[in-house]
This record gives C-alpha cells, sequence and structure tokens, in this order.
C-alpha cells in the first residue's frame, strides 16, 4: 500500500473513532443509562385522582430511579394517590392504588364522633372529598386566627344518630356530592374519612384541644 493511502485511510479511521465516541458519549450512553418515569407536577395529597395536570414524564439517570417506579401511563392514569406527593416526586406502585376506600399501609379508617363536628352538610355521601377544618374554642386576644385544615380527604361512610348508614342514591336533580339537593336518605351524624397517621395525630391532637371539626366540600 502507497504510504499517502496508508496515512489517509488512518486517518479517516481516527476521525470515524473520534465521532463514533462522540456520539456513544453524548447521545447513546446517557439513553443507555437513563429511564422515562413519571413525576409529580405539584404537590398532592392523598387519596388524589392522578391526570394528565397533575403528572408529568422525566428522563432520570438509572441510579436515581427508585424502586418500583411507575414507567407507562396506564399504570397512573386515574388512580389514587395514597400519601402525599411533592413536584417531581417520582410515582412507584407504593403510591398508587386503585380503589381510594381501601385502607393501605399509612392510612386510617378514623370515625369523627358527632361530637367533635361543628358543622356537616346535610347532603354528605360516602365518596365525597371534603376539608376538615379545626375550630379553636377560644380565639386569642390578638384577634389573628390560623386554622388547620386538611383538604381533599375521603369520606370513607356517612351515619345518622342512631348509627345507620346514610345510604347513597341517584340525585333528583342538580349536581352531586357536598352541598347537593336530596342526594340519599337519612341525616348525617357520624362521619368516618380515611387519614394519614400524621392527619389522625394532628386530629387526636385538635380534639383534646377542644377544637371542633368543621366539615365542608374540598
Amino acid at each position: 500500500m502507497k504510504s499517502g493511502v496508508k496515512y489517509t485511510l488512518a486517518g479517516m479511521l481516527f476521525v470515524v473513532g473520534i465521532g463514533g465516541s462522540v456520539v456513544w458519549s453524548e447521545f447513546v450512553a446517557p439513553k443507555l443509562n437513563s429511564e422515562a418515569v413519571w413525576v409529580a407536577t405539584e404537590p398532592l395529597s392523598p387519596n388524589h385522582v392522578l391526570g394528565p395536570a397533575q403528572v408529568h414524564k422525566e428522563m432520570l439517570p438509572r441510579s436515581d430511579v427508585p424502586m418500583g417506579a411507575v414507567t407507562h401511563v396506564q399504570a397512573w392514569l386515574g388512580e389514587y394517590t395514597t400519601e402525599s406527593l411533592t413536584p417531581r416526586q417520582v410515582l412507584t406502585t407504593a403510591d398508587l392504588e386503585s380503589d381510594p376506600f381501601a385502607i393501605t399501609p399509612g392510612t386510617e379508617d378514623v370515625p369523627l364522633d358527632a361530637s367533635w363536628i361543628a358543622s356537616v352538610s346535610p347532603t354528605l355521601r360516602a365518596g365525597d372529598r371534603v376539608t376538615l377544618t379545626f375550630l379553636p374554642s377560644q380565639v386569642a386576644k390578638t384577634g389573628r386566627l390560623t386554622l388547620t385544615s386538611f383538604s381533599d380527604v375521603l369520606v370513607l361512610s356517612v351515619h345518622t344518630s342512631n348509627n345507620r348508614e346514610v345510604v347513597t342514591a341517584t340525585p333528583t336533580h342538580g349536581p352531586s356530592g357536598v352541598g347537593a339537593p336530596v342526594n340519599g336518605l337519612g341525616v348525617p351524624n357520624e362521619v368516618d374519612v380515611k387519614l394519614t397517621q400524621d392527619q389522625m395525630l394532628a386530629l387526636a391532637e385538635a380534639v383534646a384541644r377542644g377544637e371542633k371539626v368543621l366539615i365542608s366540600g374540598s
């Protein structure tokens, strides 16, 4: 082989080698070492139904992907969160549930005794999502009042004063949910809600302080 041709081929192989290395390090390797996952777009409370506005896809290094990470849209769309999620937190199978009424690890079925309740809508029914607001027994002299509340709390069941469950029926007219027209039989008196363990502890402390629970629509 002529020396000129030999050096030309060597130069071409050198250039191809450099180009291939650049392509590998800049494009191929990141894809092989990364994985597409779904993360929360915004802060999410427990028992929140997931839709496209709450979740988006991100590429993360495989070393940063937690066990059980959700990688397919079908795995989270329409599912419910089992705990609070922060923005950009990776969704995992442990964070999701299909049946919001199921009591999962970290949650409890908590009965709200009638003596704890300040006010409740007569149309409240199981399946409604409500806000629980704690009303202090006394207001500080400063006049400034900071209320603690839990939003998007799932109502598990509603009972009358004689412990009969208030049933859900098809509304005769108007919307369904809290504040709707007649939506079943019986007057709510005691309410069971699904709370996280942290929320249950806060509730117990509020009740110990003599605070009442206002139940309103979320």
